[in-house]
């Protein structure tokens, strides 16, 4: 069992260390000497004939003609070695975002066609600071990867090749004086490590992503934020303080069902909590009213609620946020076993409720209800 616990621990050690290729985020002053072998800029339309001092022998004279008809290039030489610039519409943008994802993915997937590794970047100041940091969050975003592919040649006994890890520096000068803005910018690089971070989880099959795996996940936070607090009622713990819902729904699997809370005191002088319950069905075959053939498809994403509240806490350790927020987690396998609950069966609920079963595919909110 011990040595079962350490593969486990370990496998939830790679999904939280292994989110997306770009992990490192600096932030410097927008100076030349700043400027390393690559750099990308992001240039207002009309920025385009008259740029910042500081990257104007980044733009020749063909480079602006190319940059007019198709809004982005590939410059080589000047002080960086390698330039990729693209043209935006900030008084567009700054109305609304919408748009800013799609430049974002493009920058990063020119990057990433060049396997650039590490790169500067300067975003326009004539897009507000709200937008510059949503830029840089959906550019981190864009990075995502979940990948289990084995190397090339690996013997089916290696680990899984996870992605590279890529450094953006932000060159940015309002950064060194303006507080809030730079708090902004971390809360920007935050947020996108929280959804990697959820989407790897989310994308981690269900053989591996059990109920057990899921509560591992929570401990590995715990253990990386003194804020963040971790306790679980499991198997037969669970029935016995009347929780008979979730018992129920995950008593036919071979990871026990089990309910897992993290709590996360920012705030300690409050008594003031934020209560989140996540859904973590970690597969659903439907029990034995079986989902039908592709139906089942895909349904070891039926656990996304409680890999949202993972996802949360994880952010929340990084942020310190001043506030006070509880996260509970509904974990069970709808699993078929002679064991599994049946239609029609009745059972208890932790509130003392009686609840008679119609379907067992109606699991969710059998797991929730006791949960809450």
């Amino acid at each position: 069992r011990e040595q079962k616990r350490k593969k486990i621990s370990t496998m939830a050690e790679n999904v939280l260390d292994n989110i997306n290729r770009i992990q490192t985020v600096d932030f410097k002053d927008q100076t030349t000497d700043n400027i390393g072998e690559n750099l990308v800029l992001v240039l207002d339309t009309k920025e385009a004939d008259n740029a910042p001092d500081f990257i104007k022998d980044q733009l020749t004279g063909d480079v602006l003609a190319d940059l007019k008809a198709t809004k982005s290039a590939l410059v080589y030489g000047g002080k960086a070695k390698r330039t990729f610039v693209q043209l935006i519409d900030t008084e567009k943008l700054n109305k609304t975002a919408d748009g800013l994802t799609k430049v974002a993915e493009g920058v990063y997937s020119a990057l990433e066609g060049k396997k650039i590794v590490e790169t500067g970047l300067w975003i326009s100041t004539t897009l507000n600071g709200v937008r510059r940091n949503t830029f840089l969050n959906q550019l981190i975003i864009a990075s995502h990867k979940f990948c289990m592919k084995t190397k090339t040649g690996a013997t089916p006994s290696e680990e899984p090749e996870y992605v590279r890890v890529n450094k953006v520096t932000v060159l940015d000068s309002e950064l060194a004086t303006d507080a809030t803005l730079k708090a902004d910018f971390d809360f920007a690089v935050v947020k996108a490590h929280a959804y990697g971070y959820t989407n790897n989880i989310g994308k981690t099959r269900g053989s591996v992503a059990t109920p057990e795996f899921m509560e591992e996940q929570a401990r590995y936070i715990a253990e990386r934020f003194s804020t963040i607090t971790v306790e679980s009622i499991v198997g037969e713990d669970l029935k016995n303080m009347g929780a008979g819902l979730i018992t129920a729904v995950g008593q036919a699997a071979t990871s026990a069902p089990r309910i897992v809370t993290l709590s996360y005191k920012g705030n300690p002088e409050s008594n003031e909590w934020i209560g989140l319950v996540g859904k973590g069905i970690t597969y659903d075959t439907g029990g034995l009213n079986l989902k039908p053939g592709m139906s089942m498809n895909g349904m070891y994403f039926d656990k996304m609620g409680a890999t949202n509240v993972l996802g949360i806490f994880k952010g929340l350790g990084e942020s310190n946020l001043k506030i006070n927020v509880a996260g509970s987690l509904a974990l069970a396998e709808n699993a078929i076993d002679a064991a599994s609950y049946k239609p029609e069966d009745i059972l208890t609920s932790l509130k003392g409720y009686t609840v008679e079963i119609g379907n067992t595919d109606a699991e969710g909110r059998l797991a929730l209800a006791d949960t809450m």
